[in-house]
């Protein structure tokens, strides 16, 4: 799979658990009570989930650029 096939599985993914997260804390705001210990427990993990998505993300964009230069010279060459 190409770099941009991967960064943008990666972005989906990261905005989905966001948004789940989201609907997590509108969903207690709406109730007008605070989040249960495992709701709470639930959308920490996801944000943490897709913080290292964005991470991943990061560094699949640093890898492109790394290889993007690459192709070019080895087509220089020919």
């Amino acid at each position: 799979m190409g770099h941009n096939v991967l960064i943008a599985l990666k972005e989906r993914e990261r905005a989905a658990l966001l948004r789940l997260a989201g609907e997590i804390v509108d969903s207690g705001e709406r109730r007008g009570s605070p989040l249960s210990r495992g709701e709470d427990a639930m959308v920490v993990e996801l944000v943490k989930k897709a913080h290292l998505l964005e991470r991943e993300v990061k560094r699949l964009q640093l890898d492109q650029r790394r290889v993007i230069p690459l192709k070019h010279d080895e087509a220089d060459e020919t």
